[in-house]
């Protein structure tokens, strides 16, 4: 993966783990099958697990995540939501946000 990093922050607090894994779970769930091709990524979640560590890789532009580990693709899958509850997290970090595509 090579897309440039602005910057990253750590979920400590349940409540920002929380509505990360439910803002990736419900545009997953609501993904109405509308995709483009850009993935020009804006928003990663990484997540450690007993198997090892995902990247979620999510492109709301495109309406598309993709789930690697380490340089390995495992998954796509389409997602239809907003990126405004991880704006927020990441507004509350300061870490600068990406120019949006919309």
């Amino acid at each position: 993966m090579h897309w440039r990093i602005l910057g990253q922050t750590e979920l400590l607090a349940n409540q920002q783990r929380q509505t990360a894994i439910t803002t990736l779970a419900e545009a997953i769930e609501n993904f109405d099958g509308r995709v483009a091709r850009c993935f020009e990524p804006r928003h990663a979640l990484r997540v450690r697990a007993a198997r090892g560590t995902y990247d979620f890789v999510i492109c709301f532009a495109c309406n598309s995540v993709g789930v690697w580990q380490g340089e390995k693709r495992v998954v796509t899958a389409g997602i239809t939501g907003t990126q405004e509850p991880l704006d927020r997290i990441l507004t509350a970090a300061k870490v600068p946000l990406a120019k949006s595509h919309r």
